[in-house]
């Protein structure tokens, strides 16, 4: 069982070198002022990916059955207009 309870500040140490040069070419990149704010940017990031990703599938979803409706009204004409 898990103790170790998440606070505020945290100390990490990364142990992967090929992670360690990601993140510093991902750094590299950006405009945020100190490594710190790039973490937690990259943190918040994957921690609320699922639900944009919901949010995604959602709208896709939507789409669909727009299109489908669609569709079945193009036939609909179709077959009444012959």
């Amino acid at each position: 069982m898990k103790s170790d309870t998440i606070k505020p500040v945290n100390t990490l140490r990364l142990k992967d070198v090929r992670l360690l040069e990601k993140l510093q070419e991902m750094y590299d990149m950006t405009k945020f002022e100190s490594v710190n704010e790039f973490l937690n940017a990259v943190l918040k990031s994957y921690a609320f990916k699922e639900n944009r990703d919901d949010q995604i599938i959602e709208l896709l979803d939507q789409i669909e059955d727009t299109t489908t409706a669609i569709w079945e009204k193009v036939k609909d004409d179709k077959r009444t207009t012959n």
